[in-house]
């Protein structure tokens, strides 16, 4: 146990008991055990989970970013067309492609939870080893 550490158990132990300072020491004591190198390790095994979440979606977000491009370019298409029969094809692949969008939303908001979780993590580590 680092001396530092000691000291404030020591400090803590002679204060009375449910007083302002003495929790306020308690608090940091307990704040700093959790950054400790099992919780780190731990933070940093989740972190690897979530990468390989975020890799397994990743085929996911291409094809929601090439759906999407499509119906962006249908679109303009769209507006660029008079002819009735083009338009009611156009008018299919969008409502298509935007069924497709709508189904998959939840997979892409996991996907980007699974980076900020990643993110965090990598700032707690990085912050405890600087």
């Amino acid at each position: 146990m680092p001396e530092n550490r000691k000291r404030l158990i020591r400090l803590a132990s002679t204060l009375p008991v449910g007083s302002p300072e003495r929790k306020a020491i308690l608090k940091g004591l307990k704040v700093t055990a959790a950054l400790g190198p099992v919780s780190l390790g731990e933070m940093m095994l989740s972190a690897a989970n979530q990468v390989r979440l975020f890799n397994n979606l990743e085929g996911a977000y291409d094809r929601y970013l090439g759906v999407y491009e499509e119906v962006g370019m249908n679109l303009i298409r769209l507006g660029h067309t008079e002819e009735e029969e083009e338009r009611a094809f156009l008018q299919g692949e969008i409502d298509a492609g935007l069924k497709y969008l709508r189904r998959r939303d939840k997979e892409i908001q996991k996907g980007a939870k699974a980076l900020e979780g990643l993110t965090g993590a990598f700032d707690l580590v990085a912050k405890r080893f600087r």
